[in-house]
Formats: structure tokens, C-alpha cells, sequence
């Protein structure tokens, strides 16, 4: 009963090395690691030629489209476990989140996925929270079951680099996918000069509110 991680990254991602270093010191191992590179990048190889000779069962995967939500959809497709869990290439684990949510998984059978807290921290300054451990349904702060996504379905990809998250949650609430909250550290969100989202912040906001008024709009003729 093990787990699959699927890491989409560019390649040139300064941080890519932090974030496999946090999923390989986790308590609870992984079994096998893709990270999922942009089919586009020139760059791709030489970025990480020397990363699968460090990181144990680490496999370097191609994307056979462009952009994250193509990288994470062939990471699912390709994972051969029974568990999948995320981690933004930019973004960290504390260290027990695995064995935790894997732990009720294993307790619980009729469970589909398990979240715990997420908490932001300023690029080079790890122990100074910007804010404290919230509640979160971040894939990154998840771990499914890999079930989940023969339910549900991959993520969309028609959706937006801001709105596929809503989407994807408000499909599985609509099936019925049974999640579980821990009250626990989970996932660490790096805050860095070129996070998308205060890169590009009005134009998130827009995205998401419209797609939340899709749902509801979609809810209310049901």
C-alpha cells in the first residue's frame, strides 16, 4: 500500500532540489517520485541530470503537453500505487505529513482523501510564519486515494492556471468523495517574488470569482 508523489516543475525552478529533499526526509518514505517537466522546456535534461543519481526511486517524466495541470494529470496516469499525493515544486512537507494522512487511509477505507493545515513562510525565512496553520484543501496539502480520480476524473484541463482546484473539489463534492481534515501540519507555501498568485493577483481574483459563480449557478439548477 504505497504512495506515488507527482512534483511538476519548469526547469528552471531554483527550488526544485528543496522541495524532493522534503518529500525523501519524510518519516513515512515514498515509493516512487515523478517529476513532471514541461514538454516545452529546451532545458529540461541538463536541469536535472544529476537529481535521480541523489533522490532514490526518483523518476524523471516528460510531459506530453504544456503547462501544470497537463504535468499532474500524466503523473496520476502514469503512478502505479494505491495512494498519490502533490507537492508544488516551489512548496515543502513538514516532515510526518505522509505518515499521518497515509496512517487514516489505511484506518478508514472508506476514505478518498485526507488534507491537514498549510502554512505560508517568506522565501528565506522558514521559521517566520506570514500567517498560521489554516485549514486547507490544497492538493498539496492532500494525499488521495488513487481511486479518487477513476471517480472523479482527471483535472480539467480547460480549466485556468487559478480555477482548476475549485473545479476539480466542486466535481468530487458533487460525486460524493469522502475527505477527511487533520488538524496537523502539512504543507509549507513558499512566498516568492514570482508566486502566480501576486504576480498576477487581479487577474486570479476575476478567474476564481467567476468560476465560483459557475458553480453555484450550476448547484442552483440542479
Amino acid at each position: 500500500m504505497g504512495y506515488t508523489v507527482v512534483v511538476p516543475f519548469k526547469s528552471n525552478d531554483v527550488y526544485l532540489h528543496h522541495a524532493l529533499r522534503s518529500i525523501y526526509e519524510q518519516t513515512l518514505p515514498p515509493d516512487e517520485v515523478f517529476a513532471v517537466g514541461d514538454f516545452d522546456d529546451e532545458g529540461l535534461n541538463h536541469r536535472v541530470a544529476d537529481l535521480s543519481s541523489e533522490f532514490p526511486n526518483l523518476i524523471i517524466l516528460r510531459s506530453p503537453k504544456s503547462g501544470m495541470i497537463a504535468a499532474m494529470n500524466f503523473g496520476i496516469t502514469e503512478a502505479s500505487n494505491d495512494f498519490i499525493a502533490f507537492l508544488d515544486s516551489d512548496d515543502l512537507w513538514d516532515r510526518r505529513k505522509q505518515e499521518m494522512q497515509i496512517e487514516q487511509l489505511l484506518l478508514n477505507p472508506g476514505l478518498h482523501v485526507v488534507t491537514s493545515d498549510s502554512r505560508n513562510f517568506m522565501d528565506g525565512k522558514l521559521d517566520s510564519a506570514e500567517c498560521g496553520w489554516t485549514r486547507a484543501s490544497l492538493f498539496t496539502c492532500a494525499t488521495f486515494r488513487a481511486t479518487s480520480f477513476k471517480k472523479v476524473g482527471l483535472i480539467d484541463d480547460s480549466a485556468t492556471h487559478f480555477t482548476w482546484l475549485y473545479r476539480w473539489w466542486s466535481r468530487a463534492n458533487e460525486i460524493g468523495i469522502v475527505r477527511l481534515h487533520l488538524e496537523a501540519p502539512g504543507t509549507l507555501r513558499r512566498i516568492h517574488s514570482s508566486n502566480s498568485w501576486r504576480v498576477k493577483n487581479e487577474l486570479a481574483h476575476q478567474e476564481l470569482m467567476k468560476e465560483l459563480r459557475n458553480i453555484l449557478n450550476r448547484s442552483g439548477q440542479e
